[in-house]
């Protein structure tokens, strides 16, 4: 999140999604004692229940966990936001690099197959491709392995024009060979 309206924003969210998760947990517990619902009504409201609360735990925990990065995790989310605000942009005349998203010391990047879907492709033999594309391009550079012995990866992720995934491909010290 860029500035502090989006994370009040984060937060309140959070708090709102675990409210009504409790909300739907008291719900589900007058049912119960009243037999009111089937049982399928009640499975279905304890699964939602649980999600929302885990969800509204997980936007809290990143509120109050935000300035608690590393400097490394620091300086990857920056480069990741400098790096997605030139983006989507083409790659060549197949491939859209669309986002940057750090988690972590994870990198994802997301590209798009803009002239096939992903039943259109052989997944195993586009895996084969991109894995020896990568690894020859990224191993030998050494910006790239001085990351990756810094605990890095970097997870390529490529989707068909339908937006469903293709393949993933992750570089990482052991992809590259590095000890």
């Amino acid at each position: 999140m860029d500035n502090e309206a989006d994370q009040i924003v984060l937060l309140i969210i959070g708090i709102i999604l675990i409210v009504a998760g409790i909300i739907l947990f008291l719900w589900l517990s007058v049912s119960l004692i009243k037999g009111r619902t089937s049982k399928r009504q009640n499975m279905v409201s304890l699964v939602v229940g649980v999600a929302l609360v885990l969800c509204g735990v997980y936007l809290n925990i990143i509120f109050f966990n935000k300035d608690k990065l590393t400097p490394l995790e620091s300086s990857l989310i920056n480069q990741a936001e400098e790096t997605n605000k030139s983006l989507p942009r083409m790659l060549d005349e197949n491939t859209r690099f669309d986002d940057v998203t750090v988690l972590g010391t994870e990198i994802y990047y997301r590209n798009t197959v803009v002239n096939s879907s992903a039943d259109q492709i052989d997944k195993y033999s586009f895996q084969n491709i991109m894995y020896q594309k990568l690894t020859k391009y990224l191993c030998p550079k050494q910006d790239i392995t001085a990351m990756l012995k810094g605990g890095v990866k970097y997870r390529y992720n490529y989707f068909g024009n339908k937006g469903v995934l293709i393949s993933t491909v992750v570089i990482s010290k052991e992809t590259c060979g590095i000890r």
